[in-house]
């Protein structure tokens, strides 16, 4: 599958946050970056590019009055890392609301790396 070109660079933050299937509760990852449009999950669980999900992550603390917040996207590429043999699973998001889209920005703002 090609490589889709981001346009947003990623932002590492400074917690691994999980990441649930919404339905299941099975956990996805944890998330290793993040931009508006993306994210990058680390975990055990093999997931074939193309699989959509609905997923909630816990957040660190309260943002905009949520404790969690919950998006939808498909996974675009996923590879074994050679370091960790964890899975590493590229999401493309579904275009975001507005008030998730608030909650990813406080948090890219509050807890991202500053590099």
């Amino acid at each position: 599958m090609p490589q889709i070109a981001r346009k947003l660079r990623r932002r590492h933050l400074i917690y691994y946050l999980r990441v649930f299937e919404r339905e299941s509760g099975e956990l996805l990852g944890h998330l290793v970056d993040i931009t508006p449009e993306g994210i990058l999950l680390m975990g055990e669980r093999d997931i074939a590019p193309g699989t959509g999900f609905t997923m909630t992550m816990d957040l660190p603390t309260e943002i905009c009055g949520r404790p969690k917040v919950q998006f939808t996207g498909r996974c675009v590429w996923a590879r074994t890392d050679p370091v960790t043999g964890l899975r590493d699973t590229g999401f493309k998001l579904d275009d975001l609301p507005l008030p998730e889209l608030n909650v990813i920005g406080v948090l890219i703002d509050d807890y991202g790396f500053r590099d």
